[in-house]
């Protein structure tokens, strides 16, 4: 999963260089001069132990001798010192880091080897990375070059709109120096290296949020993670943005030369080419389109609609205009009669269908341009307008009637795009552009440019009628035995998956081959059935149109000894026989797993069409009804399906049909398929259906060693955490219907209402690990299948509240609540992956990554019967139900019916499993699963108990270390998911509340009730929230409060009766005995290791930058 938080990366307010130099020819000289000479605003910290300072800077020793925040630290110094630095970074707070260092994964698996452990070890200090082995990256609007390059010193482009991501270095600096020149404005430019943390993807993600970047250019050489890529494109394209891109690897010799470049893995470019199409991003094919498209948008914006008009005063160029434009897909309509009537007024021999040529009258009367523009744009209702001048727009006349003509029609037909043909000057072109019209001196280009306008209307139209299948249902988890599958094997799986197969029968002599075909019925077909031979065909293994028993008998006999002889190791199972299958149009359907991007699907043409001609259209899983629909009129042979000569209609619908229920199941397969092919695949007439008549599955052995066992299960653990969650904490009995289920021992709960606890967690209180004694809790477990639905919050005025949004992956994605809804009463309107709409515009819109949500809320209160009260009564005013008005509550099968928090049976974990995958799809392919079922139960003992069992060591020094450090997502950091899943389930994200951890004292020693601590907070180190904080203490067995003799589980600034030390400070005695009078005492449990969790609601800066100085955990016995 992509990570869009990247503000403090590429807006960093501080800027640190280890190894910057004095010595111009040395790369850490570069980024101190070029921040210094183009005024970067913020701090500059040049780190280097030899010099007092450097451009006019104080030098430091070492990033901690800095003692000030640092946003992002640049590494201009060999890899050998990396480590090294590394480690000086943690110390020091620092938060963000360029690696230009090169000699990693580029160079092979030893570099490999190193730049993974650099990245670990980063990754666990909530350090992000941009490198190893990059340029760096410009902020332009914000005067940042936290670069080496030397085309910065050549010159600077301009700040635009703009913003440039590439992999290659080389590539982004020649990109650089090329926008400069063809002058297209730039708002951000970043190069992504070997990509050991932040890849393309999150840079393209970070760019559609971002304001001032409106057209989004990137250079691809391959991707690791391409669910986090097609994630960031519909992030792009939701917020409006078109995304070009250039993707190299085309073909094997590129595809082995990229990947040796910077490390990348090239992945499949035809499963690449359907992933942009699917994701709304246009593949530019040339250096010049990539910068034609971009610039184009950033100078005119998308039309309002696909429509074009050609004018021209050549009628040759007229036609050649009209043959690129027929090539590239557009909309070219001949004019109504009213605009071609207006037109032939004023020129009377015009050719006025479209394209237009108003003839060399023009030249004479240059009136007539724009009373034939404005027919097009006008009456005609063109969303383009493509205006070749020939030789007579180089004229100075023409060049001002361009100009005038340019912005009296963008003024005059807003949302249009005009773009003028003719060989003009670059002052011409630059005022032409500042009228918000294009230029280009080959019409061509201009073609091309609007061929890709057309594109992205078409993708953000159909994006916002269907929205996004990313998240679609998939079919139940499917469950592959070991070893390959027979043809009569396969097409049973297939069946069982909702894919329609021709009934068929096994035979395993003669005369049950015999007695097979007198069954089913003559003529019939029979195929050598082995798993071993996949092609039947090539080796004879195949007879058709078999008329009786006789012919049966032979066939049988020649096609088993036919396979025989051919295949001599081939395991024959017998032989399958199946009715013969007359008429139908013959398609080839399949998929399989692409090791980068995941499930592809494929619809070829039948026959040798699909070799021959390449006729094929592909998509990633999952897939649609209306992209099955799309790939079907891909095809060159479409018109086959669609009454071809007379030929009856074709069943479309139920092709389509089985394309998306192929995809489900490949989806549903996860890593044990390979490939699935079902050829020929018969789609008969309308209204008859479609079915296959072979099948090929290829699939893999689950996962075995422990390894992949533990790497499936740490994966998958919050999936299944969270389905004990739901179990645990949803109501069976509604007051008014009764219960969810037919008995109370039902697994059916109520879901899409809220629930609320009443009083503050006490140790009775077990359904919950970690839980908090500060705040009432009310809680909603939301089922977003059936659509949208609206949550209603009363007025909270100043009294803290949140409500955290949490997808069934435990990612806090989304918060309502005072810091960021405020206090007033509102609405939420909140919806799953495959709704689109529009929101009404009194409403908080929260867009679901998923269709399984939990809302989990907090509610401060003082420990009082008044403040109580009160918070009740606010609890009660709480209320969902559909966006109609109606009620939505709903009925949920758990899938559990006990509150188990141990380890799981692997039978049981399965189980679930199975189901909340099919109804939450994992953002990318899970690592090693399915599992084998042998090694999975102690690997899920081994995994729970290290996940409870294991004290963290001190991260942030005197026993503390953060817990989570997660703001909206996880991102592919599973093991700090698994663990807060296992022992602190709810968490939400830094920005509302941080969680810091101590387990250890300052000594590393673990924590124990057979020990006296004490924590003291200096008068001068206050902690710094925004609303308030505890300090919590639990069991470190069970993760659950402790009963105590005072009854006291947390203290915190809102505690009754805190005595501050003399100097103002703050003391608190952590021992199982009584410490005595005038003591502020949290009681641990006696002989017992235990742990505390600091909770920081709203905090400030220095905790979320990492520099506040915590106070040790200091053992006094």
């Amino acid at each position: 999963m992509i990570s869009q938080d990247l503000d403090s990366f590429l807006s960093p307010r501080s800027i640190a260089v280890v190894g910057a130099s004095s010595n111009r020819n040395k790369i850490g000289a570069v980024p101190v001069r070029y921040l210094v000479e183009h005024g970067y605003a913020g701090e500059i910290y040049p780190i280097n132990a030899r010099a007092a300072e450097i451009e006019g800077r104080a030098a430091y020793a070492s990033l901690r001798e800095v003692g000030r925040p640092i946003d992002l630290a640049i590494f201009a110094i060999p890899a050998a010192g990396a480590d090294a630095a590394l480690d000086d970074a943690i110390a020091a707070g620092v938060r963000n880091i360029v690696v230009f260092s090169a000699g990693y994964a580029e160079t092979g698996p030893a570099g490999e080897a190193a730049q993974r452990a650099f990245a670990d070890k980063a990754r666990a200090a909530g350090i992000r990375v941009l490198g190893p082995n990059c340029l760096g990256f410009m902020n332009v609007a914000r005067s940042i070059y936290a670069t080496f390059s030397p085309v910065v010193s050549t010159g600077l482009a301009r700040p635009g709109k703009v913003g440039i991501v590439s992999q290659s270095g080389a590539f982004g600096a020649y990109a650089y120096g090329m926008a400069r020149e063809r002058d297209v404005g730039l708002s951000m430019w970043i190069t992504t290296g070997n990509e050991s943390d932040i890849a393309v993807a999150d840079c393209i993600a970070w760019m559609a949020r971002d304001p001032a970047t409106q057209v989004i250019m990137a250079y691809l050489e391959g991707c690791r993670d391409g669910a986090g890529l097609r994630q960031a494109l519909d992030l792009a394209r939701a917020a409006g943005k078109p995304v070009v891109v250039v993707k190299v690897g085309r073909t094997s010799l590129g595809a082995i030369t990229a990947a040796s470049h910077t490390a990348a893995l090239a992945g499949d470019d035809a499963a690449f080419e359907a992933l942009f199409r699917q994701h709304g991003a246009w593949r530019a094919r040339t250096i010049e389109e990539f910068f034609d498209v971009a610039h184009s948008l950033a100078v005119s914006g998308l039309p309002a609609n696909d429509r074009v008009g050609l004018l021209t005063v050549s009628g040759g160029v007229g036609v050649m205009m009209a043959d690129d434009a027929a090539d590239a897909g557009l909309d070219v309509p001949e004019l109504p009669s009213s605009a071609q009537q207006s037109i032939r007024a004023r020129v009377p021999l015009a050719a006025t269908r479209n394209p237009v040529d108003l003839t060399g009258q023009v030249t004479s009367e240059p009136e007539v341009l724009e009373v034939a523009a404005r027919a097009m744009l006008g009456e005609a209702g063109h969303g383009s307008l493509l205006v070749f001048l020939a030789a007579f727009g180089s004229t100075a006349a023409m060049q001002d009637i361009q100009r005038s003509l340019g912005r009296d029609l963008r003024r005059d037909f807003p949302g249009r795009v005009v773009i003028f043909s003719a060989q003009v000057p670059a002052e011409q072109h630059r005022a032409i552009e500042a009228s918000g019209c294009l230029c280009f001196a080959d019409p061509a280009r201009a073609i091309r440019v609007m061929a890709a306008m057309k594109f992205f209307i078409g993708s953000a139209r159909a994006s916002a009628t269907n929205g996004s299948p990313a998240n679609a249902s998939t079919a139940d988890s499917v469950a592959f035995h070991a070893g390959p599958y027979n043809e009569a094997e396969a097409m049973e799986v297939l069946r069982e998956a909702g894919i329609p197969v021709l009934p068929a029968r096994r035979a395993g002599s003669r005369d049950e081959a015999i007695a097979a075909a007198s069954a089913i019925g003559f003529p019939v077909a029979m195929k050598i059935l082995s798993r071993d031979i996949t092609h039947k065909s090539d080796v004879g293994g195949v007879a058709l149109n078999i008329h009786d028993e006789a012919e049966a008998g032979a066939a049988h006999d020649r096609v088993v000894s036919a396979a025989v002889d051919a295949a001599p190791d081939a395991r024959i199972d017998g032989v399958l026989v199946a009715p013969m299958l007359r008429g139908g149009v013959e398609c080839i359907l399949g998929a399989r797993r692409d090791p980068v991007l995941g499930v592809v699907v494929m619809l070829g043409s039948g026959g040798v069409n699909v070799e021959l001609l390449g006729d094929v259209a592909l998509r990633l899983a999952p897939v649609d009804h209306r992209q099955a629909r799309e790939m079907i009129g891909e095809l060159k042979t479409a018109p086959l399906l669609h009454g071809y000569r007379g030929a009856p209609m074709a069943d479309v619908a139920a092709l389509a049909d089985a394309i998306v229920q192929l995809s489900r199941f490949a989806l549903s397969a996860g890593d044990s398929l390979e490939s699935v092919e079902l050829n020929p695949f018969v789609v008969r007439a309308e209204g008859q259906g479609a079915v296959a008549l072979d099948a090929v599955l290829l699939t893999r052995a689950p996962a075995s060693d422990p390894a992949s066992v533990r790497e499936a299960v740490i994966a998958t653990l919050p999936l299944f955490e969270m389905a004990r969650m739901r179990a645990s904490n949803t109501a069976r009995k509604h007051p008014t219907q009764g219960y969810a289920g037919d008995s109370p021992a039902s697994r059916m709960r109520w879901v899409n209402q809220f629930t609320h606890t009443r009083r503050l967690r006490s140790p009775e209180d077990k359904e919950v690990v970690t839980p908090n004694n500060d705040t009432l809790f009310t809680n909603a477990w939301l089922d977003l299948s059936a659509g949208p639905l609206v949550l209603d919050v009363p007025e909270m005025g100043r009294r803290y509240w949140v409500l955290g949004f949490l997808d069934a992956w435990t990612n806090p994605w989304a918060y309502a609540g005072r810091r960021t809804t405020g206090g007033d009463a509102q609405r939420l309107f909140i919806h799953g992956p495959d709704w689109a709409g529009e929101v009404p515009a009194d409403m908080h819109r929260i867009s679901a990554p998923c269709n399984d949500v939990w809302v989990i809320g907090r509610i401060l209160v003082d420990a009082t019967a008044e403040d109580l009260a009160k918070v009740h009564a606010l609890q009660d005013r709480f209320a969902i139900y559909r966006p109609d008005g109606t009620p939505a509550l709903s009925r949920v099968d758990t899938l559990l019916d006990n509150r188990d928090t141990g380890v799981p049976q692997a039978a049981e974990y399965q189980r679930v499993l199975r189901t909340m995958l099919a109804r939450n799809p994992p953002a990318r392919p899970l690592p090693g699963w399915p599992p084998a079922a042998e090694p999975l139960q102690q690997v899920l003992s081994d995994v729970y108990t290290e996940l409870r069992d294991v004290a963290q060591p001190s991260q942030l020094g005197g026993g503390w270390t953060t817990a989570v450090n997660v703001r909206t997502t996880f991102g592919d950091d599973y093991l700090t998911r698994a663990r807060v899943a296992r022992n602190w389930i709810g968490t939400l994200g830094i920005e509302e509340a941080m969680y810091i951890m101590a387990e250890v004292d300052a000594e590393g020693e673990a924590l124990t009730g057979a020990r006296r601590y004490v924590l003291r907070f200096a008068p001068d180190n206050a902690l710094q929230v925004g609303a308030f904080w505890s300090i919590t203490l639990y069991r470190r067995s069970d993760c659950l409060l402790v009963a105590n003799p005072i009854g006291r589980h947390s203290i915190g600034d809102r505690t009754q009766g805190l005595r501050r030390d003399p100097d103002g400070g703050l003391s608190i005695c952590i021992q199982a005995d009584d410490p005595g009078p005038g003591r502020n005492w949290l009681p641990a449990p006696a002989n017992a290791g235990f742990y505390l969790t600091l909770r920081l609601y709203q905090p400030q800066r220095a905790h979320l930058e990492g520099t506040f100085a915590y106070p040790p955990v200091r053992r006094v016995d």
